[in-house]
């Protein structure tokens, strides 16, 4: 738009020119305009058309400075009036569009974007903010054809590409949103430009890249508690809970009433094992979003880790009776009710958790439940899946050596718990019963040497068994 009011400016300085009486007023609007002194310039087309009414280009001069001033309704008052005394150019019907849009009434603005169009076909802003209006109005794919028009004819503009990035997220091509974002910010680098290209680099999974970018936004602006949000849930996804928890810690302190943010900076707190603290952060989401399900869950996870199981199981019943389809929930509830002895209803919650989504720790859960019930062959074929679905978890391979073990096959017991401490070497309940099977097979040097790995990792009963059978 500046190459429009240069020109219009440019046009009252010969008016200006020519015509004495207005010279000092329209001159030095002009000059103020050109020195960004907006307010001082509007003041003397103020002083202009004061003694001078009749004319449009002072009304429409003094939009462009209210417009820089973001007063847009005054600046729209004064774009009708242009309109009313005879100027019916494109650039008043682009300039009262952007007021509208900045002022969020995105209808109004695309009637008079559709009027400049028809009045000047080739001019592309025209085409990016009609557009982002529908953007706006969440019209996604009727958005993209005019914004794909905005890109054509403003091809060195960074809003189109910005726009039509935010159009394409929507319309889930993360691939094209990502590229226009990219050229977006390769034309001319911009807070928010960066904060798009790093928001569907997340969406990617490209989480080193998208810290990079909200790295570049918050170096502009230490006041962003969405770009501090958003880059703890990128180092969040990385398995960085600590450093994720210091930008939860950074937004909220910009935006206290950010609930999401007390949650992701609960799951922090939850998986470093500072659950009382989780549970905390998970009041305060409740507090601010009693609706918000998954606070539910996992304050009731909280709940369960320190061994307060009737308010556990309270949480985890709210939340299902809000959300029927979470499976995670499910999964919980099973944990507590295994621990309250009711396996038969850890078990139906597992069923149920495995209807909506198949997960390997839901698996071992379940099998958790069936060994208690001494039905070994079930636990054996769902520690199995469990394996099947992630070959790398110690605790399948641990519980289905347990299995084993109860079905006295020492042989197998001993290969999954041999699998375990490979997995984890820390292993000591793997130790402890892999050094009973092979004290069971008569292998009592293997047996010693395991139960001594067993106390050396700090197994309670390692030591007593130890004494019983190697000393």
């Amino acid at each position: 738009m500046k190459r429009i009011i240069l020109i219009t400016l440019l046009f009252a300085g010969r008016l200006a020119a020519q015509n004495p009486d207005v010279r000092d007023h329209f001159q030095t609007a002009f000059d103020l305009y050109e020195q960004g002194k907006f307010q001082e310039s509007i003041i003397e087309y103020t002083n202009y058309i004061n003694t001078h009414p009749k004319g449009d280009t002072a009304y429409y001069n003094r939009a462009l400075g209210k417009y820089r001033m973001t007063d847009y309704k005054d600046a729209i008052a004064d774009y009708n009036t242009a309109i009313e005394k005879g100027r019916k150019s494109y650039d008043v019907y682009y300039g009262r569009a952007l007021c509208n849009f900045y002022l969020k009434k995105y209808n109004e603005a695309i009637v008079d974007f559709d009027k400049a169009i028809s009045l000047n076909p080739q001019y592309g802003k025209s085409y990016v903010y009609k557009g982002a209006s529908l953007y706006n109005l969440e019209k996604y794919k009727e958005a993209l054809p005019v914004a794909n028009k905005g890109c054509e004819l403003a091809a060195t503009y960074e809003w189109a590409f910005y726009y039509r990035s935010k159009i394409k997220f929507h319309l889930d091509d993360l691939a094209g949103a990502f590229d226009d974002a990219d050229k977006a910010v390769k034309l001319k680098p911009n807070s928010d430009i960066y904060f798009q290209r790093g928001y569907v680099a997340l969406e990617q999974k490209k989480y080193e890249f998208s810290i990079q970018d909200y790295d570049s936004v918050i170096a502009h602006s230490h006041k962003d508690a969405d770009a501090y949000y958003n880059r703890g849930l990128a180092k969040y996804d990385l398995g960085l809970s600590e450093k994720a928890k210091i930008d939860f810690d950074k937004s909220l302190e910009v935006d206290p009433s950010k609930s999401d943010a007390y949650h992701n900076r609960g799951l922090c707190k939850y998986y470093l094992g500072s659950y009382k603290d989780a549970v905390t952060d998970f009041n305060a989401v409740i507090d601010l979003n009693p609706k918000f399900y998954k606070a539910y869950t996992f304050r009731g996870a909280a709940l369960y880790f320190l061994k307060q199981y009737d308010d556990a199981l309270a949480d985890l019943n709210k939340s299902i009776s809000m959300k029927k389809d979470y499976e995670t929930s499910y999964y919980y509830r099973a944990m507590i009710k295994y621990m309250l002895v009711n396996d038969t209803g850890a078990i139906n919650d597992c069923n149920k958790a495995l209807a909506i989504k198949k997960h390997y720790d839901t698996y071992v859960q379940r099998a958790l439940s069936k060994y208690q019930l001494k039905d070994y062959a079930g636990a054996l074929a769902d520690n199995t899946e469990a394996i099947t679905m992630n070959p790398k978890y110690s605790k399948a391979y641990y519980e289905r050596g347990m299995c084993y073990f109860a079905q006295q096959n020492d042989g197998k017991a001993i290969e999954d718990f041999t699998k375990a401490i490979e997995i984890k070497p820390t292993y000591a309940d793997a130790f402890y019963y892999r050094g009973l099977s092979n004290n069971y097979l008569g292998k009592k040097t293997e047996a010693c040497a395991d139960l001594k790995k067993a106390i050396d990792n700090g197994h309670e009963k390692a030591s007593n068994k130890f004494t019983e059978l190697c000393k």
